[in-house]
């Protein structure tokens, strides 16, 4: 399976906010979307992501950084692949890294968030239709 067919069935919009709003922002963000994710721009240009996890490393100095700039937290090593790419290669990828997110992209532009949630939908709804498939030639 290709990852070009996990985001043609994800919704295209894509949850980004300026490196300059603070954490807090950041994370209303996420939770207004529903997303454990954003993307992080300056000037337009993708420079991280801030996660879920990026906001728990943090959480212990709360009061320290709520209105601190969301660049100073976000993760910037940032792993990435584009959509021709396989599902399995991208699994493997999020898991030796231990990344849960992967920024697909079509030269420098920004296509899409491969997350993991994402790749567990893909195969379960591909094992509901094979065991349904495979129902109907035993029946």
């Amino acid at each position: 399976m290709k990852i070009r067919e996990i985001l043609a069935k994800k919704d295209k919009k894509i949850i980004t906010v300026d490196a300059h709003v603070t954490v807090s922002q950041a994370v209303a963000e996420m939770v207004a979307a529903n997303v454990g994710s954003v993307i992080v721009l300056l000037d337009g240009v993708v420079e991280g992501i801030f996660t879920e996890r990026d906001a728990m490393r943090i959480w212990n100095d709360y009061d320290k950084v709520t209105n601190a700039a969301v660049m100073k937290f976000m993760t910037t090593n940032l792993i990435i692949t584009n959509a021709d790419d396989t599902v399995e290669n991208a699994m493997s990828v999020m898991s030796q890294k231990n990344f849960r997110h992967l920024l697909i992209v079509d030269g420098k532009r920004l296509l899409g968030v491969l997350s993991m949630k994402d790749v567990v939908k893909a195969y379960a709804g591909d094992l509901v239709a094979n065991v349904q498939y495979m129902e109907k030639l035993l029946m």
